[in-house]
């Protein structure tokens, strides 16, 4: 329903243009995803392992959304098994130019110089991966490790080891 409802957003000409995009980048999980395409184009099952708490179902959603919006180009290889990659379009890196900005902003209304996150959505992130450091980014798959009972109190609490 949600789909739906973002689709005709998108169709209705009588809407506010900023309204209307609005909508689109401020639903939950599209700057993260913008964050992943500023880096390189990316398969659907990269943005699960990158971006931590992210569903398969509303990953499908968000893809439809940004491609319909062209922000986003969605491409098929052939093959035996379907390969899709996504990537950004012009209008998408448009719309990161935007983020930057409002990432400068916010430093700005916040009263500090810069803050420490380096998206990739910055030009110097995606000219040079190297300077990407961004805290709502997961670098590797996490893996859950369950002690056994017999061990100590302390030590019988699942770790998550990264």
């Amino acid at each position: 329903m949600e789909c739906i409802m973002e689709n005709e957003l998108l169709q209705d000409q009588d809407e506010c243009p900023i309204n209307t995009l609005m909508d689109i980048i401020s639903a939950k999980w599209t700057v993260e995803i913008m964050r992943e395409l500023a880096l390189q184009p990316t398969r659907t099952r990269k943005f699960l392992l990158h971006i931590p708490g992210l569903s398969m179902k509303t990953l499908c959603r968000r893809l439809q959304i940004l491609e319909s919006a062209q922000l986003i180009n969605r491409h098929e290889y052939p093959g035996k098994s379907l390969k899709v990659e996504y990537s950004l379009t012009d209008h998408g890196r448009q719309l990161c130019t935007i983020f930057e900005q409002v990432k400068q902003l916010e430093s700005i209304i916040a009263g500090r110089e810069c803050s420490s996150c380096h998206c990739s959505i910055e030009k110097s992130c995606m000219e040079s991966p190297a300077t990407f450091n961004c805290m709502h980014r997961r670098e590797k798959k996490a893996k859950l490790t369950i002690m056994p009972a017999e061990s100590s109190e302390a030590d019988s609490a699942a770790q998550l080891m990264i």
